[in-house]
């Protein structure tokens, strides 16, 4: 009998932990298709853009062209869904017509606590905002 109850409580307490491979809490976005690369997961990010043809940037670099207003891009970052090291993250998104403005989301993660979204969105068709009043903020 005691047998019995001690293989119910192993079987309890080991069916209870999470694979060490597999991210603490389930994201919705993490994609474990993608793996690992460098102690780092793959998530996936919805990008939707207001025009199609879209060159999107990650950090300087090219991503990819929309070629509809929807799209994704990968983000590597912890288990935990948050960005990985001390580091600034910008996507830029790039005018297709003449008189649109680039659109960049920018995520610092200088305290170690920014998340990677799971949707991002570009108006490409935003003005460019520009003071009504000038200020003057000399510290004497």
């Amino acid at each position: 009998m005691r047998i019995t109850w001690f293989a119910i409580l192993v079987f309890v307490v080991l069916g209870c932990r999470t694979r060490p491979d597999m991210p603490a809490k389930p994201l919705s976005w993490y994609d474990p298709a993608l793996g690992k690369r460098d102690n780092c997961w793959g998530y996936r990010v919805g990008v939707e853009v207001s025009d199609p043809g879209c060159r999107i940037e990650l950090n300087g670099e090219h991503i990819t062209t929309l070629t509809n207003t929807v799209g994704e891009i990968i983000l590597w970052g912890h288990s935990d869904g948050k960005f990985r090291g001390k580091q600034v993250v910008r996507i830029v998104a790039n005018p297709v017509k003449p008189g649109q403005n680039q659109q960049s989301k920018n995520f610092f993660n200088f305290n170690e606590r920014e998340r990677i979204p799971r949707n991002i969105y570009f108006d490409l068709n935003l003005e460019t905002v520009k003071p009504t009043e000038k200020l003057d903020v000399r510290v004497r």
